[in-house]
């Protein structure tokens, strides 16, 4: 701890230096050193201070002051009057810039802060002013020069070679005198590194061992702040501080790292304090650089060893009641340790009552016997009020007299320790209450329970488990059921995949299976089970036997699917007759109006003959149209009764196209809209003579020849009616393969796609305005389509659009006996 040249030969504690009381100075700031003497005298007695210093040699004066009232500081200027019988003053006082100030100028060597320096910077601080002390007490006094004077100490050794040391010519100071000489003589025999600097802050002196450690020349030394003797990290911070001890003329310190001639970095403590005139004129500086790289070690060996305890350390000094925490403090209890008083009262009062009042006995007694050790848990609150479970241990330090006079431990965080615990134990008791509600269970036989084995065998079961697949108990005892032998082969696959499920999540989701019976016959199930053990190789499962429920669900399901048919039968013939009188009554009085109408006019017998014929054909033609509206609506009672009855013969489907053609072509004419038919390549104007029988191309299909015409007849009235003036249809009869095709293409308003699937069901019309614009049922082509499949066929339906046409394709079979055709027989033109 205590490191120096030499022991002193006697120090003079003055005050308390820890400014928690006088306390034992001796133990807790100076080693058990026989070579060294220490007095601690009190300032009430000035008078025996000062003959101290006059009648023996003292080495070092550590002084404590309080303010920086002159009746503080007189016993400091007193022992200045002593002249060179000054030993050199240590001067331990609060962090006040004035009482600092005020103790250099009237003679300090050196200050530190109450509360911020350890025993180790304490015999640092002692070892440098005396070892100043004891060297300058053989030179003569210098009243206008209190610093080291430049000094020719000679060629340097380093391993980069040997450096010549500064000549007189090197700096700018004149020769050294013989007293400056003797100041490098004595500067040459300190520990430390040396330096002097002018008011300045141009540093002008190093010492040998400076020269020695870096490896830089003389000239190199002058300009050390140019070249890269400091740290990279520590020089900005080094000159900042350095530059700010100049301009206020306060002592400098600080801690930085210095290049070392191999190029390694070492840690140094860097002190300097300005020197004086008989004026009190500041005149130049005075330093050392201390080498404390293994001080340094240590702290950050410490600092380590602190973070890897991951808690609280602290170290409790009964003899000086103090108490040091670690950073920790903050993390543990919400507290930064410069905010928590540095006393042991202070933690007591946070930890726990009831867990005070356990440990105090427990303290009592490891204090009163020889063991070294101590550990407890206990809560402590935290700055938030909540309690935080913790761990302590410590070493006790005792005396000769085996009395405890250190405590030195850890306290860590051991909340989710804690919580884990209670959870354990929470779930503990819950697994053995839920075990006791299992078996009460399971005894209860209100389904079936069974546990199975890795190899699939069931080696235990209840009662209703047993009753349902048939077994008995010595059965089950005997190893005689297996999970494959009660399963059919079809519902394996679904027990696998519940078995992976249920590996895979814990348990499966239930389902629905059966069990094969002893006596062979069937039951069905529902099953879920989950996997347990700690290969999760075995199983518990339940089993619900769903006999009773299966079969009133299939009662249920036969009386529900004749309801629904009954209720569908009874929705659609409502329907039917709905949609079948609504559209009625519209579409019988639609032709009725031009009827009566022109009846009555003819009943005044004041047309003339032009207007006769008119009304005469306009009543034809609205009574056609009725009768026709007569015969599509017995067309579809009897598609609904099922009695609609097909004539059929072969035919060829020339002659039926151009019939139907021949009957709308007066109203395509009206519109203008040419017609046009195709029949296997052969293309002519429908007007021309039917196609005789014996020279068609296209072979002859069986079927009704009216109720065909009233398709292809239905088709071109639709094609007409929508296509606008001016427009074209097209009729095609091709055949491919074993079919013939009918092919009715327009270039009419088109279909909406979302209406194409609807187009064939009765009654369905796009939308209401087409019903006013268009008239109509609305059963043509679910007529047609009727009829189609009535004769073995098929109709589609295409439009690339609305307003783009649309195609109407009938496939009908071809005849397999062909009666009186000719496929030799060209086709006509």
């Amino acid at each position: 701890m205590w490191q120096m040249v030499r022991a002193c030969r006697a120090i003079v504690i003055v005050g308390a230096l820890s400014g928690e009381g006088q306390g034992d100075l001796g133990e807790t700031y100076l080693p058990p050193d026989a070579s060294i003497a220490y007095e601690v005298m009190s300032k009430q007695h000035p008078h025996r201070i000062l003959e101290q210093c006059q009648s023996q040699p003292i080495d070092v004066v550590v002084l404590a002051l309080e303010t920086a009232e002159p009746s503080e500081l007189k016993l400091l200027d007193r022992l200045r009057q002593l002249g060179d019988g000054c030993p050199p003053i240590v001067v331990v006082g609060d962090e006040v810039t004035t009482l600092i100030v005020k103790a250099f100028k009237l003679g300090a060597a050196d200050y530190l802060v109450k509360g911020q320096f350890t025993p180790e910077e304490l015999a640092l601080a002692v070892q440098d002013v005396s070892a100043f002390g004891r060297t300058l007490s053989v030179a003569p006094a210098q009243p206008q020069r209190s610093r080291l004077p430049h000094h020719n100490p000679g060629p340097v050794a380093s391993p980069k070679g040997n450096i010549a040391a500064p000549s007189p010519s090197d700096f700018s100071q004149p020769s050294a005198s013989l007293e400056d000489d003797r100041y490098n003589g004595l500067a040459e025999a300190l520990p430390q590194m040396v330096w002097a600097a002018d008011a300045t802050g141009t540093i002008d002196y190093w010492n040998q061992r400076w020269y020695d450690y870096t490896g830089l020349s003389a000239a190199e030394s002058l300009r050390w702040q140019e070249v890269d003797v400091l740290h990279p990290a520590d020089r900005d911070r080094v000159l900042q501080a350095w530059h700010l001890a100049i301009a206020h003329g306060e002592p400098f310190e600080i801690t930085h790292r210095v290049r070392c001639y191999d190029g390694t970095y070492h840690w140094f403590l860097n002190r300097a304090i300005p020197t004086c005139d008989s004026q009190n004129q500041m005149t130049g500086w005075t330093g050392t650089l201390t080498n404390i790289d293994r001080q340094k070690q240590l702290e950050e060996r410490s600092q380590l060893i602190m973070q890897a305890v991951n808690g609280l350390v602290f170290d409790w000094d009964l003899s000086a009641n103090s108490l040091y925490r670690s950073e920790q403090l903050q993390q543990l209890v919400g507290v930064h340790p410069e905010a928590a008083p540095p006393t042991a009262d202070w933690w007591r009062d946070r930890i726990h009552p009831e867990d005070m009042a356990r440990m105090q006995p427990q303290i009592e007694r490891i204090f009163a016997s020889s063991s070294g050790l101590y550990e407890s848990e206990y809560r402590v609150r935290h700055a938030n009020g909540r309690w935080v479970d913790v761990r302590e241990r410590s070493c006790l330090v005792r005396n000769p007299q085996g009395q405890v006079v250190r405590v030195v431990g850890s306290t860590v965080d051991i909340s989710a320790r804690k919580h884990v615990e209670a959870e354990r134990k929470r779930a503990e008791a819950a697994l053995a209450d839920n075990e006791s509600r299992l078996q009460s269970f399971v005894n209860a036989n209100i389904v079936g329970i069974l546990y199975g084995d890795a190899d699939g065998y069931i080696y235990k079961a209840n009662d209703e488990l047993l009753r349902i697949i048939g077994y008995s108990r010595a059965e089950l005892e005997a190893r005689q059921i297996h999970w494959a032998a009660i399963t059919p082969p079809e519902c394996l696959p679904i027990d696998e995949y519940g078995i992976a499920e249920s590996r895979q999540k814990g348990a499966c989701t239930p389902y629905e299976k059966e069990y094969i019976r002893k006596d062979g016959s069937r039951v069905p199930v529902l099953i879920g089970y989950s996997q347990v053990g700690e290969a999760n190789e075995e199983t518990i499962a339940f089993v619900l036997d769903l006999s009773a429920l299966k079969a009133a669900e299939a009662e249920r399901e036969q009386l529900l699917r004749r309801e629904q048919l009954a209720r569908a039968d009874a929705e659609r013939a409502n329907r039917v007759k709905d949609e079948f009188l609504t559209i009625l009554s519209h579409e019988l009085r639609t032709p009725l109006n031009p009827i009566l109408g022109w009846a009555k006019l003819l009943q005044t017998r004041n047309l003339g003959e032009a207007k006769t014929a008119l009304a005469l054909s306009t009543i034809e033609r609205n009574a056609k149209l009725q009768a026709q509206l007569v015969d599509d609506l017995l067309d579809v009672a009897k598609i609904l009764r099922g009695k609609l009855k097909l004539e059929t013969a072969p035919i060829y489907l020339n002659t039926v196209i151009a019939a139907a053609i021949e009957t709308v072509k007066p109203a395509a004419t009206a519109k203008s809209i040419a017609l046009h038919f195709a029949s296997k390549g052969a293309d002519y104007p429908p007007s021309d003579r039917s196609i005789p029988e014996d020279q068609q191309l296209i072979s002859q299909v069986a079927g009704d020849k009216s109720r065909l015409q009233q398709i292809v007849w239905n088709l071109l009235s639709n094609a007409v009616k929508f296509t606008p003036d001016g427009g074209q249809v097209e009729v095609e009869l091709k055949q491919r393969d074993r079919q013939v095709q009918i092919i009715v293409k327009d270039t009419g308003k088109g279909i909406k796609p979302e209406f194409l699937p609807l187009l064939f069901e009765s009654f369905r019309q796009e939308d209401l305005s087409i019903t006013r614009q268009h008239g109509g049922l609305g059963l043509g082509l679910s007529i047609v389509r009727y009829l189609v499949e009535a004769h073995g066929g098929t109709i589609t339906a295409d439009s690339p659009g609305e307003g783009l046409g649309a195609t109407f394709i009938v496939s009908l079979p071809v005849l397999k006996t062909q009666v009186g055709a000719d496929p030799s027989a060209a086709a006509p033109t």
